[in-house]
């Protein structure tokens, strides 16, 4: 019997090894030929870290690691982990390991090891994770140059590649179009871009249109480099390679194009390499032949792909998976999101069983009447995942194909809406704040304020001339107007109405300045004022919060331009206000996004919630009036807010 396990020992195809005491004391062939080895001599009396690099990809040495893995297969009777091993050759190489416990003596701990090569899995897999990202990149464009560009680029980083060519023949119009070309000059770490050039075939040798029509390797001894250059020069340095992978483009039996990577190491590419680049090839022949043979439509379809991109990533920030259900061959399709969704494994049949494990219990009622609807269905329920947590599922049920009068196909979308759901509700206890601060500002604060103030007038008919008893009227008298702002901004923050009056714009702008006189003092800025008098505007009080927070900005975030000046332009309706900067003028992208909530202008050395400008979006949306910005040439920011004009029967009382 042992003679047999010792003959399957030797014969086995994976890499087999025994371990006693932390060494390797046998192992098979196989273990040799993976290692590279001509005998197992080599291999017996060493600990598994001295055929390893020093380290493992997880930073760990590979000693100390080693002795992990083999004191957890001690521990649990077996062991499975991905390893790093050296060949010898020098060459890192992935191994599966499989370590089983045979004996646990504490003089003779004995391992049986089993090594399988991950080498072919693992490059099988970065390769078809390269054609894949290459094919989503290569569907966003239409452009010849960029689909070029984009393909190098991914050849470059999959081949480790010095220098790339990628040209299309135009056999129409007789010329070769050499859409992108890079190299890497000698002592670069990243390579040079030369530009695109189209040659007529008359300026060319019949080598380099249809000369090559079979993907070619080319790996050249140190000999060869030094005797001649290539018989093709595809490089745009005077560099010799090494080594080449020459890939044609055909289509319809007609050579259209080319690709070639080259390197200045020996030895560089195999055959393999050479089959992936045409697969690459492949790809970009056929991104370049619909961009050459739709170029009429280009800007529409570049359009559409953008559409698309964007659709795509909308569905996946959205949250939304798609499901179909064939009632008669009792088969499902679930997307991958949908998966996610319901927190189930891809690779777990999906059954009505398992969905209805999955619904919350008072909702079962009404998933099955969805399901057996013969109608547009839309409808919100509840799931239980695996962690016990709650998720609200909104599906909608698009109406099923009948046969017979019977559904044979019924299709849908799931969309998780929990965070709305959540959100909503927080938007209700927000409210019910909202409603009780209002409550609190309008009586519980501010009846008593004007019990003071009234008191303090009092005190002041009869007691004049009384410095403390003045302190105390102004003072309460402030009090209340701060109380009656804050409850209009509150107003005005949710969107609600508040009284507009006929206001004097000059008064209104010169008292708010004059709040900040010594700030810009301080700041050395100088406000210059162009308004003229008796200007009158029909807003509420409140507007003056928003040239408030301009000046206010224009001195924190534009402060270096020494200058602030505010302008009015009257038009027939309405007086347009602008207060300008001198400072860093804000970029085209963020100009609507400043006046969104949580959004601030980029400064290091500012802090804030980002509210200021959305805030007064909302002032000047209850004063029916409108904000926004404009870069002041040559430098700087023009804030703009247009404030409606009283019509002319307008009086002075509030409307």
């Amino acid at each position: 019997m042992v003679s047999k396990y010792r003959e399957l020992f030797n014969k086995s195809a994976d890499a087999s090894l025994i371990i006693n005491n932390g060494l390797f004391v046998d192992c098979n062939q196989a273990t040799v030929d993976m290692l590279g080895f001509n005998t197992k001599e080599e291999v017996l009396n060493t600990h598994p870290s001295v055929l390893s690099p020093e380290f493992q990809p997880d930073g760990q040495s590979s000693q100390t690691k080693a002795d992990q893995m083999m004191a957890l297969a001690h521990q649990n009777g077996s062991h499975r982990f991905e390893w790093d091993h050296l060949r010898a050759s020098g060459e890192v190489f992935p191994v599966e390991v499989l370590l089983t416990a045979i004996s646990q003596e504490a003089d003779n701990e004995t391992l049986f090891v089993v090594w399988r090569d991950l080498t072919e899995p693992k490059e099988a897999q970065r390769f078809q994770d390269a054609i894949s990202e290459l094919a989503d990149k290569l569907s966003m464009f239409m452009d010849m140059h960029e689909i070029a560009e984009a393909g190098a680029e991914r050849i470059r980083r999959f081949f480790g590649s010095d220098s790339i060519s990628i040209d299309l023949i135009d056999h129409k119009a007789r010329i070769n179009r050499c859409l992108y070309t890079e190299d890497t000059l000698e002592g670069d770490l990243e390579p040079t871009t030369f530009e695109p050039i189209s040659s007529p075939f008359d300026k060319l040798g019949a080598a380099s249109i249809q000369g090559v029509v079979k993907p070619l390797l080319l790996n050249r001894t140190e000999a060869e480099v030094k005797a001649k250059a290539m018989d093709r020069a595809f490089g745009a340095t005077d560099r010799k390679s090494a080594s080449l992978l020459f890939a044609p483009i055909i289509w319809d039996n007609l050579k259209i194009g080319e690709v070639t990577a080259q390197s200045y190491t020996f030895n560089k590419y195999s055959e393999k390499s050479l089959s992936q680049l045409q697969v690459f090839a492949t790809q970009l022949g056929g991104a370049l032949l619909r961009a050459k043979t739709s170029e009429e439509l280009k800007d529409e379809h570049k359009e559409l792909l953008k559409n698309q991109a964007q659709l795509l990533i909308s569905q996946q920030l959205a949250h939304i998976g798609s499901w179909e259900y064939n009632v008669k061959m009792k088969q499902s399709f679930w997307s991958e999101e949908l998966y996610k969704i319901f927190d189930i494994d891809p690779g777990e049949k999906i059954t009505m069983r398992g969905i209805l494990s999955r619904i919350h219990p008072r909702d079962v009622k009404l998933f099955r009447e969805e399901m057996e609807s013969n109608a547009l269905v839309r409808t919100d329920y509840r799931i239980i995942i695996s962690d016990g947590s709650i998720r609200w599922i909104h599906e909608e049920l698009d109406k099923p194909e009948l046969k017979n009068g019977k559904p044979v196909l019924l299709r849908g979308c799931a969309q998780d809406v929990t965070t709305s759901k959540e959100a909503a509700e927080l938007l209700t206890e927000s409210d019910k704040l909202r409603e009780l601060l209002l409550d609190i500002i309008t009586h519980d604060l501010k009846n008593p304020a004007g019990v003071i103030f009234s008191m303090s007038e009092l005190a002041v008919q009869q007691i004049p001339d009384n410095k403390l008893v003045d302190i105390l009227h102004s003072t309460s008298a402030r009090l209340l107007k701060v109380l009656d702002e804050t409850s209009l901004l509150t107003q005005a923050t949710f969107g609600e109405k508040i009284p507009l009056h006929r206001l004097d714009l000059y008064t209104l702008i010169t008292e708010v300045v004059e709040e900040f006189s010594t700030r810009l003092t301080s700041a050395s800025l100088v406000l210059e004022v162009n308004v003229p008098e008796q200007l009158f505007i029909y807003a509420n009080p409140l507007i003056s919060e928003v040239f408030k927070n301009y000046i206010n900005n224009a001195i924190k975030y534009a402060g270096s331009g020494k200058k602030i000046v505010i302008n009015t332009e009257v038009e027939e309706d309405a007086v347009c206000v602008s207060v300008n900067d001198f400072g860093t003028t804000i970029p085209e992208f963020d100009r609507k996004r400043i006046f969104e909530r949580n959004t601030r202008i980029n400064s290091a050395d500012q802090k804030g919630r980002g509210l200021g400008l959305a805030i007064v979006q909302r002032i000047a949306a209850v004063n029916d009036a409108e904000v926004w910005v404009e870069p002041n040439k040559p430098k700087g920011n023009r804030f703009y807010v247009r404030i409606p004009v009283p019509p002319p029967t307008t009086h002075p009382a509030t409307k």
